[in-house]
This record gives C-alpha cells, sequence and structure tokens, in this order.
C-alpha cells in the first residue's frame, strides 16, 4: 500500500537566508524536496528544503531547513532510507510546508 499520512507541518527556518526571503515567488501547492545534510557544520540533524523551477528541474531553490528539534526525527527517518516529501500549505508571511511518508513499514 503506498498511502502517505502528514508526518508534520512546520513553517521553513532560516527563509531569510536562502533563495526565498520571507516565501517571496512561493505559492501553495508547490513540492518541496526533503534532502539530509550529514555533514552539515552548523547541525548535525540538518535537513534541507528545496523546489525545482518547472522549466528547468536540474536549478533549486532553497527556502530553508527544518528547525532544530523536529529535524531530529526527520533526519532520523531519512538516514534510515525512509522517502519523506514535502508540499507547501500556506505562504502568509512564511512557508508552511507539511511533510508526508508512507504508512508502508520497511
Amino acid at each position: 500500500m503506498n498511502e502517505k499520512f502528514v508526518l508534520l507541518t512546520i513553517t521553513v527556518a532560516g527563509q531569510q537566508h536562502h533563495d526565498h526571503p520571507g516565501g517571496k515567488g512561493i505559492t501553495a501547492g508547490e513540492v518541496v524536496c526533503v534532502v539530509r545534510e550529514p555533514d552539515n557544520k552548523v547541525d548535525e540533524h540538518a535537513v534541507r528544503l528545496y523546489t525545482t523551477q518547472p522549466k528547468n528541474p536540474n536549478t533549486r531553490t532553497t527556502l530553508g531547513y527544518i528547525a532544530q528539534g523536529p529535524n531530529r526525527v526527520v533526519s532520523r527517518l531519512l538516514d534510515a532510507g525512509y522517502s519523506i516529501t514535502g508540499s507547501v500549505v500556506q505562504n502568509d508571511g512564511g512557508v508552511v510546508v507539511e511533510l508526508k511518508m508512507r504508512k508502508e513499514t520497511r
């Protein structure tokens, strides 16, 4: 069964430091890629969130990161091989992302 459930709904951390300050240019429904950064020097549990441009899917634009705390659970799931996807659910002064994962067990 490939059903997914909502793992976490979060406001993207560090938006002001990346490609879409304040969520500028981001709309609800956009797909968000969830990428583990195990070599991140600031946070050993870092998980980066980015979108791809429809006209050029090889171009990634960083939204920001999952905040410290919630990122521990997400990073451990990613490290264990689980697939986590995201989508923008709100952007009214801060991008809110819903993270989903499959219900199936490994």
